[in-house]
């Protein structure tokens, strides 16, 4: 069976490569920001606890922003957003997140940073590039899990300058086959457009690659969907 999902997976990566070179219809966004989410109260308990010994807070580090990063349990509802649209969404306290751990920001922050951490997203878009990254406190520093961060745009042409980044977490891989770092990396290599699905998530660590690396600190963290848009439709990665 596992033979058989990589097959598809693999044909599916051929697909894309060739339909990301065609002209497609672009239909432009609108710059409001849907008022009525799917959102749910505290997302912080969508974790299934343990794994593989490390806890949901990870091993130092930011233990409120680790346990964002530790959903593992899907969202019961996506919204549909752009690359575009999450690029240029700002919080207003913005200045005072800075990067300090989220346990000595003040109340008005974490309310407004909440109110989008709080719902799951759907955003299509060009898979520029994709990386396993280092050990992190995230997952207690296990040189064994570790993040893949994908890089998604607007297009084949952008760079990574005003880029969205998703991040795959290990915890979601022992469910996914098709989520292997070659099949993802062939994807961004061929410029295929993708479509993403995950939690919203404002990582404060990052401040310094804005404008260099990432269009914002805006992340979908973790991604529970990976889809692509092959033979004139998307299919689940995981076939």
């Amino acid at each position: 069976m596992k033979s058989l999902r990589l097959v598809l997976a693999l044909g599916l990566v051929a697909s894309a490569s060739v339909l990301a070179g065609c002209p497609r219809k672009t239909v432009e966004s609108s710059p409001h920001i849907p008022t009525s989410p799917a959102a749910v109260v505290d997302s912080t308990q969508y974790t299934t606890g343990l794994f593989e010994n490390c806890p949901p807070e990870g091993s130092g580090g930011d233990a409120a922003l680790n346990r964002l990063k530790n959903r593992d349990l899907p969202p019961p509802a996506y919204q549909p957003m752009t690359v575009a649209q999450i690029v240029a969404t700002r919080p207003v306290y913005e200045a005072d997140m800075d990067r300090r751990d989220r346990s000595r920001w003040f109340r008005g922050a974490l309310e407004e940073v909440s109110h989008w951490e709080n719902r799951g997203v759907v955003v299509e878009g060009t898979l520029l590039k994709v990386k396993q990254m280092e050990p992190e406190s995230c997952n207690c520093k296990d040189k064994r899990r570790r993040d893949y961060h994908l890089w998604l745009g607007t297009g084949p042409g952008d760079d990574r300058s005003q880029s969205l980044i998703a991040e795959v977490s290990p915890r979601l891989l022992p469910a996914h086959d098709n989520w292997r770092l070659r099949i993802l990396s062939r994807l961004a290599q061929d410029r295929a457009r993708v479509r993403l699905s995950g939690w919203m998530m404002w990582d404060q660590e990052h401040l310094d690659q804005i404008g260099k690396t990432r269009g914002t600190l805006w992340e979908i963290h973790p991604v529970h969907v990976i889809e692509v848009f092959s033979g004139g439709r998307w299919r689940n990665l995981d076939g």
